[in-house]
């Protein structure tokens, strides 16, 4: 279910440690690599949340994850966005370390959030952003992208 992420557009975590043929290999890495976020992530984020439509209802992710995800974005967003500098501040950057840590925390706790991360590239973009300001805010749409995505099409339960 879960493709490396080196091995396709969109992919996932893969087997650690193990290959197609099921032998043992430490080429498979589960750590998706860095990604820049592609300039139309408006379709992106639509083609991401209909797969995940797809999917069946438990493996959606809820509401209230998503939320919990987009929040994390927010706080980084509102002082950037006000801010002209072309690099992230420094407090920001490590804002932005702890985001990833608490996405990949998410992830083991709850395949649906695996499968949401998995198909919206989201670490890898989240990594791609390195300490671009401008690469953060264009981020941070995306994420707001996802959650209007989730809502218009109804993902993730009561809606």
């Amino acid at each position: 279910m879960y493709n490396n992420y080196n091995n396709r557009g969109r992919g996932g975590f893969g087997g650690r440690g193990s290959n197609s043929s099921g032998n043992s290999s430490r080429e498979t890495s589960m750590i998706p690599a860095a990604k820049p976020l592609p300039k139309d992530y408006m379709t992106e984020a639509g083609e991401a949340m209909e797969e995940i439509r797809k999917e069946s209802q438990k493996n959606q992710i809820t509401p209230t994850k998503l939320r919990n995800l987009y929040s994390l974005a927010m706080c980084i967003y509102d002082k950037e966005l006000r801010r002209s500098e072309s690099q992230l501040l420094p407090e920001d950057q490590t804002k932005l370390t702890l985001m990833e840590m608490r996405v990949l925390y998410e992830c083991g706790r709850d395949n649906a959030v695996k499968l949401f991360v998995d198909q919206t590239q989201l670490l890898s973009y989240l990594k791609g952003i390195k300490n671009s300001r401008q690469a953060y805010l264009n981020f941070a749409h995306y994420m707001e992208a996802l959650v209007a995505y989730h809502r218009f099409l109804g993902i993730g339960g009561k809606n």
